[in-house]
């Protein structure tokens, strides 16, 4: 009953948000998020439906607004994945050919995040050669920031792995790690290279992360490899 509640005045609030402010991206985005959830929980095919034509309809504003954007056309895919629903191809290629120039915030990662998970779970209607598709758009776009970019590749290598494919992981990671490089990177970069079977790599990835490693976050990490490898 409270969550009924809760998503009751999300819901108006979020709508009123939008109305109130028709020119705000923002608020046309979070009112579309809003009525995606009604979508999925609705008692009806009818009220699903209905839900969804609104969400529709508050996504398509955001590129109205401004024609860099592609949250909105990304989020309407995302929703019909997540309502069983096959994509129109249309979609699909629009979201290719446009991910390339558009605006790569974090609403954009989260949602190819969601992409992942859904062909990981093997019973997604978008399909793999898609997914590759908008992956490979999306690491195209030259206008994002290195830190968004290192997401992404990070992302990717983790979808990778999680399939075993450990040689497509190990060249995303690595790009990762040229691109903005962290710790974690590093540190994950060398459980790859130990996964796959590649130690010597794996030591160099240690090494690396020891000079690096300015505070001592990964000296456990590190200490542990060794006891069980070998010295560096």
């Amino acid at each position: 009953r409270f969550l009924t509640y809760q998503w009751s005045n999300d819901y108006r609030m979020s709508v009123v948000q939008a109305i109130n402010n028709p020119g705000s991206i923002r608020a046309n985005y979070w009112a579309g998020q809003v009525l995606k959830l009604y979508a999925l929980v609705a008692e009806s095919e009818y009220e699903s439906n209905t839900y969804k034509s609104m969400g529709i309809d508050y996504f398509n504003k955001i590129h109205v607004l401004s024609d860099s954007e592609i949250i909105g056309e990304m989020a309407i895919l995302d929703m019909l994945l997540r309502l069983q629903e096959s994509p129109p191809h249309e979609l699909i290629n629009y979201i290719s050919k446009k991910l390339t120039t558009a605006n790569v915030d974090i609403g954009v990662i989260n949602i190819l995040k969601s992409y992942k998970k859904c062909v990981l779970k093997k019973d997604c209607l978008l399909q793999i050669n898609d997914f590759h598709k908008i992956m490979a758009a999306s690491l195209n776009n030259n206008r994002m920031t290195n830190v968004a970019k290192r997401e992404i590749l990070v992302m990717y290598a983790d979808y990778f792995e999680k399939e075993g494919d450990y040689k497509n992981a190990i060249f995303l990671l690595k790009n990762a790690i040229h691109v903005y490089s962290t710790l974690d990177d590093i540190a994950l970069l060398a459980n790859y290279f130990e996964k796959s079977k590649r130690y010597d790599e794996m030591r160099k990835a240690l090494e690396l992360l020891k000079n690096v490693d300015k505070f001592g976050q990964y000296r456990k990490f590190i200490k542990t490899k060794i006891e069980k490898y070998g010295v560096l």
